[in-house]
């Protein structure tokens, strides 16, 4: 039996965890990803040495093993309440964290194909997408809103200002 390693307290806030399916300066949706990494309460998680693209051609219950050792794995600065992927190849890291976090819900970005794809459709509670010319900012306003409504600090539409205790 492996040694489990004791983890730190994660401090009491909500967070909105991005999977970026690249190197955030490769990443194909890096000007989206860069804003909203602007946000206190958001995290930028980059993909393993073995990126999406080799463990997507992986045979299922090996790639879901893979990402429920990632999803355990994972020490992140607060509660995960968004799950963002941008590709469907990283849904199985998604989902994992999901089984992690169950309070937490799915942003899915619509790229990809496929099974992956379609059960990231059927999870996703927020769907984008990544086709518009508007500014990074515009696009992502009803991601902020949403992110605001779970309780994760945007630093946009006024959580920089709420009361703070004590």
């Amino acid at each position: 039996m492996g040694r489990r390693r004791r983890r730190e307290p994660v401090p009491d806030r909500g967070l909105c965890v991005l999977l970026l399916p690249a190197k955030l300066e490769r990443a194909p949706a890096r000007e989206r990803a860069e804003e909203l990494l602007g946000a206190p309460g958001v995290v930028a998680v980059e993909p393993g040495a073995v990126g999406y693209g080799a463990t997507s051609r992986l045979p299922g219950l090996l790639r879901e093993r893979i990402a429920a050792g990632q999803a355990r794995r994972m020490a992140l600065p607060g509660h995960p309440r968004i799950v963002v992927v941008f590709d469907a190849a990283q849904y199985p890291l998604a989902r994992a964290l999901l089984a992690e976090h169950p309070e937490a819900e799915l942003w899915y970005g619509c790229s990809g194909e496929g099974d992956l794809h379609e059960a990231a459709l059927a999870r996703a509670a927020l769907r984008f997408g990544g086709d518009s010319d508007a500014p990074a900012g515009e696009r992502n306003r009803p991601l902020w809103e949403r992110m605001e409504a779970l309780g994760v600090e945007s630093g946009r539409l006024g959580s920089e200002r709420a009361p703070q205790p004590g």
